[in-house]
C-alpha cells in the first residue's frame, strides 16, 4: 500500500514538473509554451 502511495505521489511530481517545463502557457512569453518560445527564439536568431 505504502510503496503504491510512493509511486503515485513521485508519478504525480514527476508530471508536475514536464508541464511546468514544457506545456504551460505564459501570457509574458505571448501565449506560448516554454518548448514553443525556445523554438521561436531559435528561428529569430
Amino acid at each position: 500500500m505504502l510503496d503504491s502511495m510512493v509511486y503515485c505521489l513521485g508519478n504525480g511530481v514527476f508530471l508536475y514538473i514536464d508541464y511546468y517545463n514544457n506545456r504551460r502557457i505564459k501570457l509574458k512569453r505571448n501565449g506560448l509554451s516554454p518548448v514553443q518560445y525556445r523554438i521561436q527564439t531559435v528561428q529569430v536568431a
